[in-house]
C-alpha cells in the first residue's frame, strides 16, 4: 500500500481530518504516478483516495445544489478543458478551501465544511480516473467515473468534457450530442467560462460532424439498395421456362 497508510475509522472532526489527509496523500501519489506514466499505479492510488474521501460522511452536497451550482453560486472548477489538449494533467486543486483557493464559508458547521471539501476533492479524483480510462480506451468506465465526479460536484467542467469525449469515442454519438447541448444551454451554462464553452462547443461540433457523416453513409446505402434493378439474366431464364 502507499504512504497514506490504512484504516478509515474515526467519526469526529479529528477523524474526518485524518481521513481527508490520507485521501489527499493517495490523490497526490496518484498524480505522481500519472505523471510518470504508470496508469495502473495511479488508478490504484485514486481508488484508495476515493475510499477515504467517501468515508467523511459525504452527502453529495455540491451535487444536490444543481447544475454548476458551486459555492456562492459560482463554479468551483473551471480549469481549462481545451479540446486542443484532450489529455491534460490530472487535476490539482488541493488546499484548505473548496479547491479553488478560497476559504469555505465560516457560517457552515465544521462537519459541513469537511464534507464540502471532501466532495470537491472526490469529484476531482473521479475525474482523474475518467481521464485514465479514456487513455486506456475503457470508455464505459470513463463515462461512469465522469458521472461519479459530477454527482459529487456538478460544477466539474472537466468531468463534463471527459464524459462527452467518452460517449463519442464509445460511438454513443446521439447521447454525446444531447449531453453537450444540455451542458451548453442548461441553467448552469452562464457560469461556464468562455474558454471552456469553446472547448465544449468544439467537442459538440465534432460529434455533430460524425453524426452527419454516419447519416450520409446510411442514406447512400439505402439509395443504393432501393436503386437496384432485378437481375435481367434471371428474368430472361424465367421467361424461357414459361
Amino acid at each position: 500500500m502507499s504512504a497514506a497508510g490504512s484504516g478509515a475509522g474515526g467519526g469526529g472532526v479529528g477523524g474526518k481530518e485524518d481521513k481527508y489527509a490520507k485521501g489527499m496523500a493517495h490523490k497526490t501519489a496518484g498524480n505522481t504516478a500519472f505523471g510518470q506514466g504508470d496508469l495502473a499505479a495511479a488508478l490504484r492510488e485514486y481508488h484508495f483516495a476515493v475510499l477515504y474521501l467517501k468515508a467523511i460522511d459525504t452527502r453529495s452536497i455540491l451535487g444536490l445544489m444543481g447544475e454548476n451550482e458551486g459555492r456562492d453560486g459560482h463554479p468551483d472548477d473551471l480549469s481549462s478543458v481545451s479540446s486542443s489538449d484532450p489529455d491534460p494533467e490530472p487535476d490539482e486543486q488541493d488546499g484548505d478551501g473548496d479547491g479553488d483557493g478560497e476559504p469555505t464559508p465560516q457560517s457552515a458547521s465544521a462537519g459541513d465544511r469537511a464534507r464540502r471539501k471532501a466532495e470537491k476533492q472526490l469529484s476531482l479524483v473521479h475525474s482523474n480516473m475518467s481521464l485514465i480510462y479514456l487513455r486506456q480506451t475503457k470508455y464505459t468506465r470513463a463515462i461512469e467515473a465522469a458521472e461519479a465526479a459530477l454527482k459529487a460536484d456538478s460544477s466539474n467542467t472537466k468531468a463534463k468534457f471527459r464524459k462527452a469525449q467518452a460517449l463519442r469515442l464509445d460511438a454513443q454519438l446521439y447521447a454525446a450530442r444531447q449531453f453537450l447541448e444540455s451542458v451548453l444551454t442548461g441553467t448552469g451554462a452562464k457560469r461556464i467560462s468562455q474558454e471552456d464553452k469553446k472547448s465544449l462547443q468544439s467537442e459538440l461540433d465534432r460529434t455533430i460532424a460524425l453524426i452527419e457523416a454516419k447519416q450520409s453513409r446510411e442514406r447512400a446505402k439505402w439509395k443504393g439498395f432501393l436503386g437496384k434493378k432485378p437481375d435481367s439474366s434471371n428474368s430472361k431464364s424465367k421467361s424461357a421456362e414459361s
